[in-house]
């Protein structure tokens, strides 16, 4: 194995712990090792890496999985993949429409998506986006792959660990405008469900992609409900702001 390949597995090693906008830096060494330092990444289990058709090696990142997950759905264009990912997809993910476009760019280079150009309803034509069978195999691959230890990251707990740098009122407007948030998207999941029931029984059946949807669904929604009634639970246990009082009326 020469330099670049050994120089390749440190940094497969290295990019488990990133980001996936951190995790492009490294893609310029994976895909310069060679194919047999390829085989041997295929095995360690790293969901970013993958062998495109023509034996390179391919960086596929969780977004870009959230795409090849729609596609295998049905094709579509870019701009529905953005739409369907407003609501973040598996109701706890999203991106942005930037982000959707540059992944979709990745996997139409790597052969894992294919598209045909049509006339679109303006002066610029549209791309209809089609998963390929090689797409298919990454995707399946992906799905059927053991789960890394997921990292715990939220910048809301790591602010409300530190509210006591900020007086008890402060901290109930904080917590109130972050439950706020909440209710709007449990109202807008529920919204989603109405849907759902109001399209048939797909989504009764386990072997639909409406089905498992409508599982991620009700997991955005309980956690939604979850955190409701545990930022109710602190908010009831800080005080409340009273007004001011007015100044004296003068005799």
């Amino acid at each position: 194995m020469g330099g670049l390949d050994w120089l390749a597995l440190v940094v497969v090693e290295a990019v488990t712990d990133c980001d996936d906008d951190e995790v492009g830096v490294f893609a310029p060494v994976l895909q310069s090792a060679s194919s047999r330092t390829a085989a041997r990444v295929g095995t360690m289990s790293f969901t970013y890496v993958r062998t495109n058709i023509v034996g390179s090696v391919a960086i596929v990142r969780t977004v870009g999985y959230a795409v090849l997950g729609l596609l295998a759905e049905r094709p579509r264009t870019g701009y529905e993949i953005a739409k369907v990912m407003k609501v973040p997809i598996g109701y706890l993910w999203s991106a942005s429409h930037g982000r959707i476009y540059t992944e979709l760019q990745s996997l139409h280079a790597d052969a894992f998506v294919t598209h045909q150009v049509v006339d679109g309803p303006g002066p610029r034509d549209n791309r209809i986006y089609t998963i390929t069978a090689a797409g298919r195999r990454a995707l399946s691959d992906w799905v059927d792959s053991p789960l890394a230890p997921q990292p715990a990251k939220s910048e809301l707990m790591l602010r409300v660990r530190t509210l006591w740098m900020v007086s008890p009122q402060r901290a109930r407007q904080f917590l109130a405008e972050v439950r706020l948030d909440c209710e709007h998207r449990l109202t807008t999941y529920r919204d989603v469900d109405t849907q759902f029931a109001a399209e048939g029984d797909d989504h009764l059946e386990q072997t639909t992609s409406a089905y498992w949807s409508y599982a991620t669904l009700q997991a955005g929604i309980s956690y939604e409900q979850h955190m409701i009634g545990w930022l109710n639970s602190i908010l009831a246990q800080l005080p409340v702001a009273r007004p001011a009082p007015s100044p004296p009326t003068p005799v």
